[in-house]
């Protein structure tokens, strides 16, 4: 099984820091976090990767090379505009064939993959996503109204729970036909439109850490954290 990763985007969730580096680029602990997504990928036994870029992708292609400093072969496939999640996938198409991983460069996973690619094999969709439990706390009161414009209720700063994707998917290769060609499009279009095609997605929910790095917030707090504690 090949493994995509995408790493094409603008990063406008983490500048200004993204006005010098690609977001994959960005440092943590003593790699970028691009880094840390491709050890975790050579972890699952996976040794052939695509990396779909864009925006400098000549900082990317030259850090890495060829994977071999790795131990895994990195191809490229660069796009010359930004073409959405879904877009940048389609790029890679002429490398691409059966079940492969896709995965975005904005999170890091510490849960195995074997698992996922088991259940994907014994259902056969055109996708499984991994999901993991999520809650946050709304800062606002919430107020729900009557249909005359009275309050029904009113809820403080309630908690909201639910599944969350965790930007790592397992994808037959059928799946791409619904992707058009050099046009910017997203993963959840695509979603959308394998299903109105009676298609099912599977999710497949994982347990264990999932950083979020996709916002200056997320990135400054896993920033120091690796700083503060040592992590590679």
């Amino acid at each position: 099984m090949k493994a995509v990763i995408l790493a094409g985007g603008l990063g406008k969730r983490v500048r200004p820091y993204t006005l010098f580096l690609p977001k994959p680029m960005l440092p943590l602990g003593n790699e970028p976090i691009l880094g840390h997504l491709i050890n975790w990928v050579k972890k699952q036994g996976i040794n052939e990767i695509i990396i779909c870029t864009s925006y400098m992708s000549d900082i990317i292609e030259n850090h890495f090379e060829n994977g071999e400093e790795y131990g895994i072969d990195i191809k490229y496939v660069k796009a010359n505009k930004p073409l959405g999640t879904a877009g940048q996938l389609k790029s890679a198409q002429k490398y691409l064939k059966d079940d492969f991983l896709c995965i975005y460069s904005d999170s890091l996973f510490n849960f195995k993959i074997n698992d996922v690619i088991k259940f994907h094999k014994k259902n056969k969709p055109l996708v499984t996503m991994t999901v993991c439990n999520y809650e946050t706390r709304i800062k606002y009161g919430m107020i729900e109204l009557n249909d005359d414009k009275s309050v029904s209720e009113w809820k403080e700063k309630p908690l909201i729970k639910g599944m969350i994707n965790t930007g790592c998917f397992i994808i037959n290769y059928e799946l791409l036909k619904y992707i058009p060609k050099n046009r910017k499009f997203e993963m959840d279009q695509v979603f959308k439109k394998i299903q109105k095609d009676n298609h099912k997605i599977f999710g497949f929910p994982v347990k264990g850490d999932i950083l979020d790095l996709g916002d200056k917030t997320e990135y400054e707090k896993n920033f120091k954290e690796y700083n503060t504690s040592g992590k590679k």
